[in-house]
């Protein structure tokens, strides 16, 4: 691919290789890479005035394919990306030490995904709109684990938990509360009713 012709630090040309200051911008970003019809397309490196920092693929000016973004915060993004959003499968590594893989639909965890958090638990199930939604495994810093269904962050429908000790808890839930089910002790079965049991919610 040939050079772009510059002017004013702008270019001037298409389907090339430079780099163009977008001085008209007021952010001033500054782009390397491949360049057509007036934008990045192709292959490229943008550097934000704040510091955030794109490389990867562009499709008429969009991120667009596979990518990594380096927020100013420390957040670090890296997988695929559509019409300039995460999009597809994609890792993000969180500054406090969170770190998500999985799927994502416009900039939100969507689909099925792993969390782990920075405690030691580990999320592994289905997610929408940035928080677990379905079906769900959460493997909790203590050892213990709640498999069973999720709403809007809560655990909630049909569930189980499996304590460290082999103690279970299984039933319904509802936002994260513990409802009709059975406690399960050794070889002692009890039916009981819980009331504001084991509460727990993801948050982002």
């Amino acid at each position: 691919m040939p050079d772009c012709e510059i002017e004013n630090e702008l270019i001037i040309n298409s389907n090339c290789y430079g780099t163009n200051i977008y001085k008209d911008d007021p952010f001033k970003n500054k782009y390397e890479g491949e360049w057509s019809n007036n934008g990045p397309h192709g292959y490229g490196l943008m550097k934000y005035k704040n510091n955030d920092l794109y490389s990867g693929t562009w499709f008429n000016s969009l991120k667009e394919g596979s990518g990594s973004m380096r927020f100013n915060n420390g957040d670090e993004y890296f997988g695929y990306w559509k019409e300039g959003t995460f999009y597809g499968q994609g890792i993000m590594k969180f500054h406090n030490g969170d770190i998500y893989e999985g799927e994502w639909v416009v900039n939100e965890r969507h689909g099925h995904g792993k969390m782990k958090f920075n405690d030691g638990s580990i999320f592994d199930g289905r997610w929408q709109d940035n928080v677990p939604n379905g079906k769900g495994k959460m493997t909790y810093a203590d050892g213990s684990i709640f498999e069973g269904n999720w709403k809007d962050g809560y655990r909630n429908g049909y569930g189980k938990i499996t304590y460290k000790n082999k103690k279970i808890v299984k039933g319904n839930f509802e936002n994260g509360l513990f409802g009709n089910g059975i406690y399960k002790l050794s070889n002692i079965i009890d039916l009981k009713h819980f009331i504001n049991y084991w509460f727990a919610k993801i948050t982002d």
